[in-house]
This record gives structure tokens, sequence and C-alpha cells, in this order.
């Protein structure tokens, strides 16, 4: 389907002693190569304000293909050019700095229980490159169940480990909590994630907080907008 898409994300990210902003905004290209692969060319921008001004600018291409109406697959490539950054780099995320990152995913949604419970599941080999040429592997895994009580309450709950592949441990574990909705054809999605850094070196939790809205209409051409917000 060709459409043009907007989302707009405003999240505060809080860490043990910080707090950061944040307001990103994106602009997609996508494309039906067929019926069931996809291709897409992606623009984003990342301002970041508090507590330290740094911003990033990534160019991002993917491919899907659907195996079938509950598999996908999926993979991407991604160059950022980030601005001098003098700040803690431990408390800006684990992928902000990362120059070039590529992906291989594993999608799997099955239809819904009939008490409207799901499950699905997100497995990803990732392979990326920061700005100062050190390299990072990692297999991440995400476990999603929600519930669609209406199209205004569709609350959701997953977990994400990070496996270093190179370490051959895991680094990092992530908590989603939130809750998507539909208004007026715009869908709006509210979540918390923490993040925690396994390390008994150095153990930390960043925690974050967010509101994303997605705004999607019929354009001619195959140009979806995204516009996106965090603080």
């Amino acid at each position: 389907m060709k459409t043009l898409k907007a989302i707009i994300l405003f999240c505060p990210l809080m860490f043990q002693s910080a707090m950061a902003q944040e307001f990103r905004s994106s602009l997609a290209l996508d494309y039906a190569i067929f019926s069931k692969m996809n291709a897409e060319l992606e623009f984003k921008a990342c301002q970041s304000f508090i507590p330290d001004k740094y911003s990033k600018k990534t160019i991002q291409g993917s491919l899907d293909y659907s195996l079938s109406k509950r598999w996908k697959l999926s993979a991407s490539y991604a160059w950022s050019s980030v601005s001098k950054f003098t700040g803690n780099t431990e408390e800006i995320g684990e992928e902000t700095l990362d120059r070039q990152r590529y992906t291989a995913d594993l999608f799997y949604k099955p239809k819904r229980f009939d008490n409207e419970l799901r499950l699905t599941n997100k497995f990803r080999y990732q392979y990326s490159v920061t700005e100062n040429s050190k390299s990072k592997a990692y297999i991440r895994n995400k476990i999603t169940l929600d519930y669609k009580f209406s199209k205004i309450l569709e609350p959701y709950i997953a977990l994400e480990p990070y496996y270093n592949i190179h370490a051959q441990r895991f680094s990092y574990l992530r908590l989603y909590i939130g809750n998507e909705m539909t208004v007026m054809k715009t869908k709006m999605e509210m979540y918390y994630i923490a993040e925690a850094r396994l390390n008994e070196e150095n153990f930390g939790v960043q925690y974050m907080l967010g509101i994303k809205l997605n705004i999607e209409y019929p354009v001619k051409g195959f140009i979806k907008h995204r516009f996106c917000a965090n603080l």
C-alpha cells in the first residue's frame, strides 16, 4: 500500500542520576517489489538537548519478505553520522553512537487466541561498528505479549535479552511496557522501557518513557513520511 506516514515520538530518558531529552524525525520511501517483498529507504534525524547536545543522522535501507501470513524475514543496513559527543556514553543508549549497522530478523506473528491475547517473537542478528571502528555483534530475541481490549486500548509487555557474541555473555536486558491505540486514523503509542546493563563491574539501568504518534494516509507514488520526537 502506498501511504504517507508521519510519526511523532516524545519520550524522556531517565538514568540513575540524569535525564535526557531527544527529538527524532524520519522520511521513508516504501515500495512493494512484488506481493511478498517490500523495500524501504529511510532517512532519520535525531537531536538531543539534555544533558548534552548531540545530533545523529541516519540513512537506512531494508528488505522484508513474507514467508507466510505468520512468518517474515527482514534485512537492513544503516549508516549514521554522529556529531561530537563529550558526555557519558553509557547514559545515551547502547546503539546511539553506532556508525554502521547490519541486521537480519525473523518475525513470527500468530493469530490471537480466543481471549484476544497474542504472543509474538522477533529474533535478530545485529552487527554494528561504532565511531572508533570498534565492532559489536549481538543476538537479540524479543518476545511480546499483547491483549486487544478495543481499538483504543491494546496493552503489551515484552522482554528482550542482548547476547554479546564477542564476549559470549548476555550484555543487556530490555523490558517494554506500553499501550497502542487508534484515534481518528492516527496511531498513538505510550510506552516505558527499562534497559539493564548486565556488567558486574559496571551495572546500570536506563529508563525511557515516551509517546509516539503515527499518522498515515494514502498518497500518490510510494512515499512514506515518518515524523518522530523523543524527549
